[in-house]
């Protein structure tokens, strides 16, 4: 026949003491209504080719005894609240507040381009420099200020 459909009342067990194929013509759909558990003694592969999406409700946890890495043309983090990249050395953490550095030592390479958006004021600070004036004007009732 075409279709073929099994109705287990309870429990299934199937042991395979070598190799099992399974090939799909078309799609593959697997619903489990409580815990799914896989373990692999060894290796676990995956290879998909076109998009892979997962959604999860509660939390993702991922752990590795020796790296992570991620190889891809282009990377987003995205936190609704926040994002912390966390090491031993320090953090950073991206909030709506800014971006904090937090670290015994923050060491850049390279050269540090600052832009605050407040031109006026940059080029009033440097003025002052140049010209040895004062950034504030002293007050004359203020006294000498001994």
């Amino acid at each position: 026949g075409r279709d073929q459909k099994t109705t287990i009342g309870q429990d299934q067990t199937l042991d395979v003491t070598r190799d099992r194929f399974t090939n799909v013509g078309r799609h593959y759909r697997l619903e489990v209504t409580d815990r799914r558990h896989e373990y692999s003694h060894t290796n676990h592969d995956l290879e998909v080719g076109g998009h892979y999406t997962q959604k999860v409700q509660g939390k993702v946890l991922v752990e590795a005894g020796e790296s992570a890495l991620i190889h891809t043309r282009n990377l987003t983090l995205t936190g609704s609240e926040s994002v912390v990249i966390q090491g031993p050395g320090g953090k950073i953490t991206i909030g709506s507040g800014g971006v904090t550095i937090d670290s015994p030592s923050i060491k850049l390479n390279g050269p540090v381009a600052v832009s605050t958006g407040a031109v006026s004021q940059i080029k009033t600070l440097e003025s002052a420099a140049r010209e040895g004036t004062p950034l504030v004007d002293i007050c004359s009732a203020c006294g000498d200020g001994a």
